[in-house]
């Protein structure tokens, strides 16, 4: 099994600094929440983490894998990390099945297997049938059930989560966070982003940013 360790990283915005030498462990099999005041770096934290925001100094260990900050094992790790953003990060104007066919590893299948997978996993996000509508005809909290789906489908080992909560109502809200750890306990690492107390419940460590 894969962690992940933040070793010394350092970033900073002009003359802010937003990280200093900052140090920690990510483990598979648990939920990590991520909290902090508006522009302590908890969504830089996690970009840098998802390798989409580079870091000034320091390294991160992906288990065996060293990332600096020119690594060229970058695009090799991406495809074991998906993201779930609060603004849902789907193409509204398409169908769910178009959005949950544009992961790679669902694209290179063959018709029938890749109907079959995409079935299954909105049948797990209680979606059932919602195969043809479309995304800007859904709920907030539909939406996000179908990004969930999305990062379900793409089997990556780490699910990185930036407020997943913050735009939907709170029977959805559970339900977000009932999938999240259902992926933790198959050993996933799960680290999300949240200023909400209740979300951090369902946290099986609590990291604060100042």
């Amino acid at each position: 099994m894969m962690n992940i360790q933040l070793i010394n990283i350092n970033k900073k915005f002009s003359d802010k600094k937003i990280l200093n030498n900052f140090n920690a462990t990510f483990e598979p099999g648990m939920i990590t929440a991520v909290m902090g005041a508006s522009g302590s770096g908890k969504t830089t934290l996690l970009n840098i983490i998802g390798l989409i925001e580079p870091f000034d100094a320091g390294s991160i260990m992906y288990g065996k894998c060293m990332i600096v900050k020119r690594s060229a094992i970058r695009n090799k790790l991406k495809f074991d990390i998906s993201f779930v953003f609060q603004n849902y990060g789907l193409l509204e104007n398409e169908s769910v099945f178009y959005n949950l066919s544009m992961s790679h590893r669902i694209k290179v299948l063959k018709k029938a297997k890749r109907e079959k997978e995409i079935k299954s996993a909105l049948k797990l996000v209680n979606l059932s049938g919602f195969e043809d509508k479309e995304v800007y005809t859904l709920s907030g909290g539909e939406q996000q059930r179908v990004a969930i789906a999305k990062a379900m489908l793409k089997q990556a080992r780490i699910i990185l989560a930036d407020e997943p909560t913050a735009s939907i109502d709170e029977d959805n809200a559970r339900l977000i966070m009932d999938l999240l750890r259902k992926m933790a306990d198959v050993n996933k690492i799960v680290i999300v982003v949240t200023h909400s107390h209740e979300v951090a419940t369902y946290a099986d460590k609590i990291i604060y940013l100042e």
